[in-house]
């Protein structure tokens, strides 16, 4: 990430009186199981150049990794590498669910990690599956309700399958 790229970020943080801002990716695309290499390889890309972007700018900027879901072992391992990175303020997780769900018991080792590390989860609404049926064509209803419901249905799906209990530090 080149310095000039956050530069207009900085100017606009200055003009809304923003000390500090969190960078994540809007999204790293569709998380599949059969794109292993190419998700991991992605997410650790992300998120060297991030994080040097961010420390050029240090102390304005935060970053919340991106890690390779819905692949749990090679989570765990990007976490385990980036996790004591000063800058480092959470983890981002995309609510797709056309081909996994957050509460994968895969990820339930990830989860305990990152509860130990006191680090956060953020969930983001993702542009996945249901945005593409027909019932959220009209009126921008996919871009509108669809990663709400999205959203909605995998922090549900966290709640209720037990993952929050199985990782109780996570925040």
């Amino acid at each position: 990430m080149g310095t000039t790229e956050l530069e207009p970020r900085l100017a606009e943080m200055d003009a809304a009186g923003i000390d500090v801002g969190l960078l994540s990716v809007s999204e790293l695309g569709t998380y599949r199981r059969d794109r292993k290499d190419a998700d991991v390889e992605l997410a650790k890309r992300y998120n060297d150049e991030v994080l040097e972007g961010a420390a050029k700018h240090s102390p304005r900027f935060r970053v919340a990794l991106t890690l390779p879901f819905p692949h749990g072992e090679e989570c765990l391992a990007e976490f385990e590498r980036l996790k004591d990175e000063k800058l480092v303020k959470g983890v981002i997780a995309f609510s797709a669910t056309e081909h996994y769900t957050l509460d994968d018991p895969a990820l339930d080792p990830l989860y305990s990690a990152m509860g130990e590390a006191g680090l956060p989860l953020y969930l983001h609404p993702a542009f996945d599956h249901l945005p593409r049926l027909p019932v959220f064509a009209d009126w921008k209803l996919n871009l509108g309700i669809a990663p709400m419901v999205e959203t909605s249905s995998n922090a549900a799906r966290l709640m209720l399958s037990g993952s929050l209990d199985r990782a109780a530090e996570l925040t």
